[in-house]
């Protein structure tokens, strides 16, 4: 149990890290130079934890379709991308142009595409630990960096070719820097806040509701003071922030009703349902629920973690609200990861209290042994395409994996110069099957794709447009490889479009069909 604070309202405010001599057990000893240098750092160890474990087989899933469009759009030259945001993904546009500048610079293997995530994580959860020092002390520092490299969602959105990760970063950070200012409220203590702020608002609009938590506790120190003081700093440098976030929100307000039209708006009933899914795990998040309630429950010391309870909670009602009352609805677990930090805190805060010490360790453990579950189905093939795990996805969509990998196989080995390819486009064109396979195979392999009349890049879009009348569009090409979703026994062509598919059977046979996991490959010859 921490020691009381309520002997002036505001002492929260001031409360130091322990010294190493009171975490050493309060002797008074000197310890030796190198404990001491652990104790000072103490959130080094959990940050290299987190570096292992989201390293750990991050090139074994494959992309998801959102990844995809990422890895797509990375290869197009600045301009080309710039142009692009213009018309679709323009809140994405900052975080394509950084994945540019990383795939010149590094390559485009699975392992590069997801070296900005895994570094941002691993960066997030050095904040994760810093703010918990700064509020509960170094014991705390090391539950909750480790306990937040626990959390399934955080290796999954490590190894996302999106911009989640760099969000929960820039948010963990604003988080810290936000504490530091309220305790040293300078002007550089505050201009470090802001580009916190404005990096999260432009890699994701919908992060900038973390601002809804910072508000609340600023508002918490000005009445603990009596004065206004704090309030002065904290609204500039929002301001400041905010107005760099500008021409993003003004692309995703243009865009909103294409990017994010599928999401449903959300009932009462979604508020709890989201929770498994902030933390990819069922057992998991309640776990990390219970170790939260038990600052909430403490005698003395209940500012922090009120201020913790807030920064996850009001960003959480505030996008609830705006999904609600609003035209649009973003009510999707990624949107909000943001918020796992501050319960991972008070989480970490609890069990940090609990005595014998050794309590707390094994808590992280059995937490350890929950999450290995989850953490594991974060490392299959065909986990990113399960994009509400574990709750089931929406509209009946399957949570079988796709095997672009097979598919690439197939083409790869029977390809021949001069074969074209018919890849799946509309109406599911966002299933991205011509990047997923197209990103498996060779640079060198080249086909054209017989039935895009425009292609994405050409249009500057994520999606190409088809022939409206396929049979035009047939070239000279010999063979024709077919890749399509689902697989149909009967049908060698399943989900393709049958005007496309009385075009290709008009001018050539059947020569191969290759069923894979959710995929078929039929190439086609050309009669004679």
């Amino acid at each position: 149990m921490p020691r009381s604070e309520a002997e002036t309202p505001d002492a929260a405010v001031h409360r130091r890290a322990p010294a190493a001599s009171e975490a050493a057990g309060g002797t008074g000893m000197r310890s030796p130079a190198a404990y001491r240098w652990a104790v000072r750092h103490i959130w080094v160890w959990p940050t290299l934890a987190a570096l292992l474990i989201t390293t750990f087989r991050a090139g074994r899933p494959e992309m998801g379709q959102d990844e995809l469009i990422s890895w797509e759009m990375s290869t197009r030259s600045m301009g080309r991308i710039i142009d692009t945001v213009q018309n679709v993904d323009g809140v994405h546009a900052a975080y394509y142009l950084l994945l540019h500048v990383w795939t010149e610079l590094f390559g485009d293997s699975l392992y590069s595409l997801r070296g900005p995530g895994i570094l941002a994580m691993t960066g997030a959860t050095a904040f994760v630990a810093l703010s918990a020092r700064l509020r509960f002390g170094n014991a705390a520092a090391l539950a909750s960096g480790l306990l937040f490299c626990l959390v399934p969602s955080v290796t999954r959105y490590a190894h996302d070719v999106r911009s989640y990760a760099l969000v929960m970063f820039c948010v963990a950070g604003a988080t810290w820097a936000l504490l530091r200012a309220l305790e040293r409220p300078t002007v550089w203590c505050w201009l470090a806040y802001v580009p916190f702020v404005a990096g999260a608002g432009v890699l994701h609009v919908v992060s900038l509701t973390f601002l809804s938590g910072h508000a609340a506790v600023v508002l918490l120190r000005c009445a603990g003071r009596r004065s206004l003081r704090l309030l002065l700093g904290f609204a500039p440098a929002v301001l400041v922030g905010v107005l760099c976030t500008l021409p993003v929100v003004r692309l995703g307000q243009a865009q909103a009703g294409r990017q994010i039209g599928w999401l449903q708006k959300p009932t009462l009933h979604d508020l709890p349902a989201m929770w498994p899914g902030l933390f990819a795990g069922t057992a998991v998040s309640v776990a990390v629920l219970a170790c939260a309630a038990l600052p909430l429950a403490w005698r003395g010391g209940r500012l922090p973690a009120l201020e913790f309870a807030l920064l996850g909670l009001l960003p959480l009602f505030a996008v609830w609200v705006f999904s609600m009352e609003g035209q649009s609805s973003y009510w999707l677990a990624r949107y909000v990861l943001f918020t796992v930090a501050p319960f991972v805190v008070l989480a970490g805060a609890g069990i940090a209290a609990l005595r014998p010490r050794a309590l707390g360790a094994l808590v992280l453990a059995v937490i350890a042994l929950l999450a290995l579950p989850d953490q594991r189905f974060m490392r299959t093939v065909g986990s990113h395409d399960w994009f509400t795990y574990p709750a089931l996805p929406p509209y009946g969509l399957s949570t079988h994996t796709v095997d672009f990998r097979g598919a690439a196989a197939v083409l790869e080995k029977g390809y021949r110069p001069g074969d074209g390819v018919v890849y799946l486009h509309d109406p599911l064109d966002w299933r991205s099957v011509n990047y997923g396979v197209g990103y498996e195979l060779p640079r060198s392999m080249k086909m054209r794709d017989v039935f895009v009349q425009q292609s994405a890049v050409a249009r500057n879009d994520i999606w190409s447009v088809s022939c409206p009348e396929p049979a035009k569009c047939l070239g000279p090409e010999p063979r024709l490889w077919v890749v399509t979703l689902g697989v149909d026994q009967s049908n060698p062509f399943p989900t393709i479009p049958q005007a496309q598919v009385d075009a290709i059977t008009g001018a050539y046979r059947v020569a191969e069909v290759h069923r894979l996991a959710d995929m078929t490959v039929t190439l086609v010859v050309k009669a004679q």
